[in-house]
């Protein structure tokens, strides 16, 4: 469980640096063919362009975050993952790329909306959920199978279609005199 929220968190960051990536790559182009961009977009861009006084790209700047690196070993822990996440997410709030307001939290980053549980659900509601379950599964044995539209695409042959079968190979056989047809007539018996 612990590795498969590692990988997602992994996962999220690389799409992510990916996005910082392309939003970058846009401004720069736009400025390129010498179109207005808003103060908030050369704001993040200026950012970007500042050195520390070790020469190192800036805290939260665009370059620092596109080439953080995720690496997470054996022993790492959730909260290790987790320290990492929200220190990138720090540094996109000192850039302006993300904002506290509209900061995603670690759940939501992490998990996709659809596989988030409402915390709004009663527990009337998840009691009616199960018990639907439950007698779905119920109805399913009573019934002898699935309550699926599954159709066979090679259902099996009738009787009738293999003893047909079994006449026209063995008329083959009877026919035709070569090593083949012998082996086969063995085969069917």
């Amino acid at each position: 469980m612990a590795k498969l929220k590692l990988d997602a968190i992994k996962r999220g960051l690389t799409s992510f640096q990916g996005t910082l990536k392309s939003k970058k790559d846009a401004l720069l182009a736009r400025l390129a063919r010498e179109e207005k961009i808003s103060d908030e977009e050369e704001h993040w861009l200026d950012n970007d362009a500042k050195d520390d006084e070790d020469g190192e790209p800036a805290e939260g700047g665009i370059s620092t975050i596109l080439t953080h690196r995720v690496r997470f070993d054996a022993d790492d822990t959730i909260g290790d993952a987790e320290e990492v996440l929200l220190d990138v997410m720090k540094q996109m709030e000192h850039t302006g790329v993300l904002q506290t307001a509209n900061m995603l939290d670690l759940e939501e980053l992490v998990n996709m909306a659809e596989e988030q549980v409402s915390e709004q659900l009663t527990d009337e509601e998840i009691k009616n959920a199960v018990q639907e379950k439950r007698a779905g599964e119920q109805d399913r044995e009573v019934n002898g199978g699935d309550d699926d539209n599954y159709v066979d695409k090679d259902p099996r042959p009738t009787r009738g279609e293999v003893l047909q079968a079994s006449a026209i190979l063995r008329r083959y056989v009877r026919e035709s005199g070569d090593t083949f047809t012998r082996q086969m007539e063995t085969i069917l018996g």
